[in-house]
């Protein structure tokens, strides 16, 4: 798994796709799913942040999908729908619980910069370990004419 940034600097018109969907409202919009602790599966709408050469959620204390994370790090992220063009972008991956003071403001400053707002919450940097997009309107432009998808070539385990 590797960094947004990292992904963002191998595929860089497929990140800022990405970029573009997760932030065409302004505030950084999509579904988090995670994996519930029967292993069923759990959606639950967030403010993804792109900031610090990371892809970040603030998730509250209190929320199911922080002890979803916290016990099984899995997850998959989708762009809010965009209600006048059917297009897509999800990242898949691992999900690290961020500590660090100066991350979380750089993080939280970027995030509030955008009109969001948040209080006692948990902050995650999202790893991915696959990006893909999905254009059905321009899929005859696209070659081949398919959906992109980027996968990293590091694998890795978060304990």
């Amino acid at each position: 798994m590797k960094r947004w940034g990292e992904l963002a600097a191998e595929r860089p018109e497929l990140a800022e796709v990405g970029r573009a969907m997760i932030y065409q409202f302004r505030v950084g919009l999509g579904y988090l799913a995670t994996i519930r602790k029967d292993g069923g599966p759990r959606v639950h709408p967030v403010c993804p942040v792109i900031a610090n050469g990371g892809l970040y959620v603030f998730i509250g204390n209190h929320s199911p999908k922080r002890y979803d994370l916290l016990r099984d790090g899995r997850f998959a992220l989708h762009s809010f729908p965009n209600p006048e063009v059917d297009d897509e972008f999800t990242v898949s991956g691992r999900a690290r619980r961020i500590d660090d003071a100066a991350v979380r403001q750089i993080v939280y400053d970027a995030y509030t910069a955008t009109g969001a707002t948040t209080s006692d919450d948990t902050l995650f940097e999202l790893w991915p370990s696959a990006l893909a997009r999905n254009d059905p309107l321009s899929l005859a432009k696209i070659d081949p004419p398919l959906s992109v998808l980027a996968r990293a070539n590091v694998r890795a385990t978060f304990a």
